[in-house]
């Protein structure tokens, strides 16, 4: 069986902490909606019902293709940053030689346990299981380092919509050197981000956003999800709306909502190919190569950093 090991600054004390800022700020950190076994179910099935058509894999196995050319070494470590179910990671694995290994890292710890099993079942070599917090633990590469190659494939799939580039880039681009590859997807609106709001507005999405509110108690009110703009950035935000007087209890802190507040509960942002290669370019992080699906809604980058 393969050893998880749990960042220190992953505990129990910590995340409440932060769970009870979110409630706070009324503003809910994207990480707390994969914590929990149940909300890792509900995401999976939101996935697999609105995601992109399942032909979207051939993306991923040309981007391994790609990949398997450009490999000199017989050994690395595909390090999955936010590894989800696993998926896609196994699409690319599947291209690569037997010798590389499969790290897959989440700070959902059913999620790297449900992705650790998908590749095992397709023969993927699996050692260890890593689960941290990309944006708040400290010293990641020194976490990972013990469990990588000198050279390595760093994933990065389907992560890049759920944060303002300002805040994820700088924490991607020094966990990556330079002679590492770096393969992110992200999903695209070549159409405008109107097109994809069917994608967001449905109900199996509003059950899995509801369930970080539903741990503090019954709040009275409803989901609104709805097509944004703020500057050059196009994005899909999701709020809850207080109907009535609800109260929300976090350890011994009670949190009153009044009617038409508001809980920022969720925001994807959503690129185009050109925005997406110009917002990496302006944090040193180069594309040497593009997947696009047929549709043109999803893209596979394969990157280096300078």
């Amino acid at each position: 069986m393969s050893s998880l090991i749990i960042h220190p600054e992953l505990n129990e004390q910590t995340q409440q902490q932060e769970r009870i800022s979110c409630l706070q700020q009324k503003k809910v950190d994207p990480k707390f909606h994969y914590e929990t076994q149940r909300q890792s179910d509900l995401w999976l099935k939101v996935h697999e019902q609105f995601a992109p058509p399942a032909g979207v894999s051939a993306l991923y196995k040309s981007a391994g293709k790609s990949l398997l050319k450009l490999i000199k070494e017989d050994q690395l470590t595909l390090v999955s940053l936010g590894c989800g179910g696993g998926e896609k990671d196994v699409s690319v694995l599947k291209e690569l030689s037997l010798g590389t290994k499969y790290l897959p890292t989440d700070l959902s710890i059913p999620l790297v346990r449900s992705a650790a099993n998908r590749a095992k079942s397709e023969g993927v070599h699996v050692n260890t299981l890593l689960a941290f917090d990309l944006l708040s633990s400290t010293n990641i590469r020194n976490f990972v380092k013990p469990h990588i190659s000198e050279r390595n494939i760093f994933t990065f799939f389907g992560l890049i919509p759920n944060f303002h580039p300002q805040d994820i880039l700088p924490t991607l681009h020094p966990l990556i050197e330079p002679e590492d590859f770096l393969l992110l997807s992200a999903n695209l609106a070549p159409q405008g981000i109107d097109e994809i709001l069917p994608q967001y507005d449905n109900q199996p999405t509003k059950e899995w956003l509801m369930e970080f509110l539903n741990r503090f108690g019954k709040p009275k009110g409803e989901i609104k999800i709805s097509p944004e703009h703020s500057g050059n950035l196009d994005f899909i935000s999701a709020k809850f709306i207080f109907s009535d007087t609800s109260h929300l209890i976090a350890d011994e802190n009670q949190f009153s909502f009044e009617p038409l507040e508001e809980i920022d509960l969720f925001t994807s942002y959503r690129y185009t190919v050109d925005s997406m290669k110009s917002t990496l370019a302006a944090h040193r992080i180069e594309v040497a190569e593009e997947f696009i699906s047929q549709n043109a809604e999803e893209g596979v980058f394969l990157c280096h950093t300078q």
